[in-house]
């Protein structure tokens, strides 16, 4: 991560929970005004961070209220399915598909000639 976000996100980091314990959802703006005044770019970017866990709460929020309005704990909500482990390769397979790509035959790794 570039210096650039790296401190745009610490400062998103340090701000959020004293929004939430003062209660002044509008804190950012002001952090934002103090940024703006030294630099546009990293008020850009401490914007876009505050903006991206805002909207992150608000979609955890209702994803929670859909969980408990179908009497589903946050924890209990289905997933999406994991994909299923690679299936071994049969060798006779893999040794066609090596001679078409290539052109030759698979080496003999048994040594012999």
């Amino acid at each position: 991560m570039s210096s650039l976000g790296q401190i745009a996100a610490e400062l998103a980091d340090q701000t959020m929970p004293i929004m939430d314990a003062t209660g002044n959802d509008r804190l950012y703006y002001e952090v934002a005004k103090v940024l703006g005044a030294s630099s546009q770019t990293l008020e850009e970017a401490y914007l876009t961070e505050i903006r991206v866990r805002l909207a992150g709460n608000k979609a955890r929020d209702f994803l929670k209220d859909k969980a408990l309005s179908a009497g589903l704990s946050l924890a209990t909500t289905p997933t999406a399915p994991q994909p299923a482990p690679p299936k071994p390769v049969d060798p006779a397979i893999k040794a066609a598909s090596l001679q078409a790509l290539t052109g030759r035959p698979p080496v003999n790794s048994s040594g012999g000639q």
